[in-house]
């Protein structure tokens, strides 16, 4: 519930207003004066979430008691309506830049008094708790926080998240309901729409609101890493129901979400690179201990299959020299991981590389088509370790349609199989895209892809150790840039997009 602080020298409306705010459960105080006013505000502070104030008043005006709420840092955390029967735009102005967050003609009634103060009251509730929030360890903590403060404040018959992945997507308002993502509001969003509103029952239909009976809906995106991650969703019974500022509160609900996302993420990956430290010595410690070993028995092997006779023992002795060979590889592997990698980022014609890599995996798989362009961009890279993080997404990219191939024989429609390769310029950087039409992921497999020792390979007696894309990652960091990996979803494709500082045109 709301805490309020009614300020007016007129008995009538402090009953008017009282009345209504106590009915739907807020605490109410009054004064009839600004200096009494004050004299409440020094005591209790920021106890109030909210003050309206009528502009003309005895003792102490509502500009006097504006300017000192300033003055005392207290618009930051209260909402403050101020109430005038008639407004002047100067000092409407002035009050306006000091945090005053409505200046209303008085004539209104309460229940509209409240559509004006209830998203106030919510966005400086919020930032009381912002600090809070950061601290929160997951991401529950920080929607319990909104749910507390939209059930207090907003009061909308419906409030939702719609996270792309649709596993997360919930009823702010209940905790077992789980709201389908696919309606049209949501696509909007996912399209590019910054902010969606219908305030008829009509417009509110077009949207495919969660309550079917809906006349009023808002929604805004919640954005992490230049990606759109969900949608945050208010939904009413009534008509316009919603003040345009309620646009304000979702706004900054939204970024309390990805913020907290970010630092989810942050702190993910500092495990991550804390984890991949502890392997990667261990991995040198066993590499060395196993590769010891295995020199001994790969000879001991070699010499007892060329002494014996017996085809059928001979054939198990070249069993042992070809599993042994099998574990060197993966000791090889596991040292290129461990391994320091130098890389050196200089000035590089990128087009070379992605051509000796595209041909060099096309003369490997002549029934998958690759796609290389002929875009010829600068930046700065380690051409080496480039070439060697090409090899390996078109490779995986390869294997991917591999996969999908058992599932398309099933399916009378013909599938070209293809790989393509794009580089072009975007805002300073250059973009890397390797895209193909295989097995694809969903979100979940995607949050996962560059974490050392995690594959999604199926063949047993492939030598995926999950470093591949790991590798890559560190080696496209040390020069500056980044990789990403996107799937609209399984059997639908995947591309992944390598992000390296470009370097400028010569005048």
């Amino acid at each position: 519930m709301a805490n309020i602080l009614l300020v007016d020298n007129e008995e009538y409306i402090l009953d008017a207003f009282g009345f209504h705010f106590r009915s739907i459960g807020w605490q109410v105080e009054t004064a009839s004066d600004g200096q009494q006013a004050i004299d409440i505000l020094a005591k209790k502070g920021k106890y109030f979430d909210a003050i309206v104030l009528d502009k003309n008043m005895p003792r102490k005006t509502g500009d006097q008691v504006v300017r000192w709420l300033y003055e005392k840092d207290l618009l930051d955390y209260i909402c403050v309506v101020l109430l005038t029967g008639y407004p002047e735009m100067s000092s409407a102005i002035d009050d306006l830049r000091m945090g005053v967050w409505q200046y209303l003609v008085k004539d209104m009634t309460p229940s509209q008094l409240q559509c004006f103060i209830a998203p106030g009251i919510a966005l400086k509730s919020v930032r009381r708790i912002r600090r809070d929030l950061h601290r929160a360890d997951n991401l529950k903590t920080v929607l319990d926080k909104i749910r507390e403060v939209v059930r207090q404040t907003l009061q909308p018959d419906g409030f939702h998240v719609f996270f792309l992945s649709k596993s997360l997507s919930i009823d702010l308002f209940s905790d077992t309901a789980h709201p389908n993502p696919e309606r049209k509001f949501v696509r909007d969003i996912q399209a590019g729409a910054p902010f969606i509103a219908a305030h008829t029952a009509a417009a509110t239909r077009v949207l495919e609101p969660v309550l079917p009976d809906a006349a009023a809906l808002m929604a805004v995106p919640v954005a992490f890493d230049q990606s759109i991650i969900g949608v945050l969703e208010m939904e009413s019974l009534r008509e316009g129901a919603f003040d345009p500022r309620w646009r304000d509160v979702l706004s900054y609900f939204s970024e309390l979400i990805a913020t907290t996302e970010e630092m989810r993420a942050r702190e993910r990956e500092t495990v991550r690179a804390e984890t991949a430290e502890s392997i990667a010595s261990a991995h040198r410690e066993l590499a060395h201990r196993i590769g010891t070993s295995l020199q001994v028995i790969q000879q001991s092997a070699r010499e007892l299959k060329n002494s014996l006779t017996e085809p059928l023992l001979s054939e198990r002795a070249g069993f042992i020299v070809n599993h042994s060979s099998r574990i060197h590889q993966v000791l090889l592997e596991l040292k290129d991981v461990a391994r320091d990698r130098p890389v050196n980022p200089k000035p590089t014609d990128l087009w070379p590389i992605i051509d000796s890599a595209s041909k060099a995996w096309a003369s490997k798989s002549a029934d998958v088509y690759i796609d290389a362009g002929s875009t010829e961009l600068t930046a700065f890279a380690d051409p080496e370790e480039l070439g060697h993080a090409l090899d390996c997404l078109i490779k995986n990219a390869i294997e991917a349609i591999a996969e999908r191939r058992p599932v398309d024989k099933t399916s009378s429609v013909q599938i070209d199989y293809r790989v393509g390769i794009s580089a072009v310029r975007d805002n300073g950087s250059v973009e890397i895209a390797v895209e193909d039409n295989g097995i694809g992921f969903n979100q979940d497999v995607g949050n996962l892809l560059f974490s050392p020792l995690f594959t999604t390979k199926t063949d047993r007696d492939a030598l995926n150790q999950g470093y591949g894309l790991y590798t890559v990652q560190r080696v496209i960091k040390a020069m500056g840039g980044s990789i990403q990996a996107f799937s609209p979803g399984p059997y639908q494709g995947a591309r992944f997009v390598i992000r390296l500082p470009e370097v400028p045109l010569q005048a």
